[in-house]
């Protein structure tokens, strides 16, 4: 390997086509294998040669052990071949990454022709190779137009990041990747020769953000058609989200928008009231509050009244946290009116055969 690298780094030699070399083992007791080697330079940006990048083939064939062995019976590299060995082993380090990263990773050039896919991407293209792939051959034909504006744009930017959707081959089914793209230049001319992408395969999180909105929709469709006053609130300042017409109705606000809102901005009566405190609890404990004839004070066509309601705070809990808490209510003032009335009428009706009594003994 050393002479070999030499030669590149030293500019006398571009390529190993197809060199057959003996790699060396560290146990000089088991056969040497063979291997074929094909190698380029890579340069940085001054032009100069500052590493390899090598592809090796391993062939079938063996020879015998290498001899040359020190007191241990292990071969060791020179000073040189450790120096012109480096390089390789930190890209085939690179590769390695690549190849068992599971995020998609590939690079073609200018004219859309896959130069490198790495296992993730090919998995998820439904590729079995590479080569001979085009970008083309992984999208929706009603598609194409956009990703031709998405890859123009980056060519123009350097760099550019969005959500598109990709076809897998085998199943003819979408996939979504945040796409990351970038712009890859030759280090010498500075011409650009290709596209690459480190991107992440975001179908299920899209999955899940539909379904959190469908069930959303369900939730508000409920919520709307519902004649039992709902309201959902998020936080400690217990900000209007959801809210339907009944539970307007209730709180004096009727055809009002109020979503967004703080409880307190809608309802500034309500600040030194028990409600509000007891929503506050359901938040820190988790726990449900049902509450009969709960007493409330509302201010209706510009006066304080008092009401009476059925109340039920439950919580919301969104991946394991308390966000919120769902107000239902049940106006039952008319009701504990009525049943006051009686009860003052029978304790004056008490205390009038009471006083009868008294004079008549």
């Amino acid at each position: 390997l050393a002479p070999l690298a030499n030669g590149i780094f030293a500019g006398t030699s571009s390529t190993w086509p197809g060199k057959s070399l003996s790699r060396k083992k560290i146990n000089l007791n088991q056969p040497v294998l063979t291997a074929d080697f094909e190698a380029s330079p890579i340069f940085d940006e001054t032009g100069t040669v500052n590493g390899i990048f090598a592809i090796c083939n391993q062939s079938l064939k063996t020879t015998e052990p290498v001899s040359s062995k020190n007191r241990s019976g292990l071969t060791r590299l020179s000073d040189s071949e450790r120096i012109a060995v480096a390089p390789v082993k930190k890209l085939l380090d690179l590769v390695s990454i690549l190849d068992t990263s599971l995020e998609f990773i590939g690079m073609m050039d200018t004219e859309g022709n896959a130069q490198y896919a790495n296992p993730t991407a090919l998995k998820t293209l439904g590729w079995d190779s590479y080569e001979g792939r085009n970008i083309w051959d992984a999208t929706f034909p009603e598609d194409r137009g956009m990703i031709e504006d998405i890859i123009d744009e980056c060519l123009s930017k350097g760099f550019l990041s969005t959500e598109i959707r990709f076809r897998n081959a085998k199943t003819n089914q979408p996939f979504w990747l945040k796409w990351n793209l970038s712009v890859n230049c030759d280090p010498v001319t500075g011409e650009v020769i290709g596209l690459s992408s480190v991107s992440q395969n975001v179908t299920e999180l899209r999955r899940m953000q539909r379904s959190l909105i469908e069930s959303e929709a369900r939730f508000r469709n409920i919520l709307a058609q519902s004649p039992l006053p709902i309201a959902l609130t998020r936080g400690k300042d217990v900000v209007i989200e959801s809210i339907n017409e009944p539970m307007l109705y209730f709180m004096g606000k009727g055809g009002q928008n109020v979503i967004g809102k703080k409880m307190l901005e809608v309802l500034p009566e309500l600040q030194h009231q028990a409600v509000l405190k007891i929503v506050g609890t359901v938040l820190e404990t988790g726990e449900v509050f049902q509450g009969t004839e709960v007493p409330v004070q509302l201010v209706m066509d510009g006066e304080l009244q008092q009401f009476y309601f059925n109340l039920t705070y439950s919580p919301l809990i969104e991946d394991g946290a308390i966000t919120g808490v769902l107000h239902s209510a049940y106006d039952v003032t008319h009701q504990v009116e009525a049943r006051m009335k009686i009860e003052e009428n029978e304790a004056e009706l008490k205390r009038r055969v009471e006083e009868r009594t008294q004079e008549l003994m």
